[in-house]
């Protein structure tokens, strides 16, 4: 797949990735750029850029997806109302959740709250932040309760574990931050 527009390579890495690889296969690199590549290690390269275009889209559209599946969960579980498409296309946004879930645990973090502020890049303080912080507020409701049968009929009401995820949504909704993000 090739990007067409500059734009968007330089928002996927894309452009920066095939020239390195080109400099890679023709002998063109300084030796300085092959020393770098060769001290990452594989935990290093996996690290998602905290500050990255790319992720911020992602936790857009997972902040939105939050809040409107907390909204359609509560329906759920107050009405009784899922039938089986629903219960299917509910079951597909917690795969998305679950994706969430993942990149978190390989997405780096400022070591301060300066705005350059070095990126903690190890995966083992990554993770230890991540369930220090917002881990469990993710991987409760990713346990599909939901899928659960009672004699009572009563399983409806595991929806509403799901609703916890509308407070990381809300918390997502910084209209300073996100106007700045636009005016770029």
């Amino acid at each position: 797949m090739v990007l067409k527009e500059p734009k968007l390579q330089s928002i996927f890495g894309y452009k920066d990735m095939r020239d390195n690889v080109d400099k890679a296969l023709d002998g063109t690199g300084s030796s300085k750029e092959g020393a770098v590549a060769e001290e990452k290690s594989c935990d290093e390269q996996i690290v998602i850029d905290h500050n990255g275009t790319s992720i911020a889209i992602w936790r857009a559209f997972i902040s939105f997806l939050m809040i409107f599946s907390s909204i359609t969960y509560a329906y759920f579980a107050g009405f009784r109302a899922s039938s089986r498409h629903e219960i299917l296309a509910m079951n597909s946004m917690e795969i998305l959740f679950f994706i969430d879930f993942c990149v978190n645990c390989i997405t780096s973090y400022p070591l301060s709250p300066q705005p350059n502020s070095v990126p903690v890049t190890d995966l083992t303080k990554i993770r230890q932040r991540y369930y220090d912080t917002t881990f469990w507020r993710d991987v409760i409701p990713l346990i599909p309760l939901q899928l659960a049968s009672f004699d009572t009929f009563k399983e409806d009401l595991f929806w509403s574990v799901k609703t916890m995820r509308v407070l990381r949504g809300f918390e997502a909704i910084n209209v300073t931050k996100w106007y700045e993000w636009i005016k770029k």
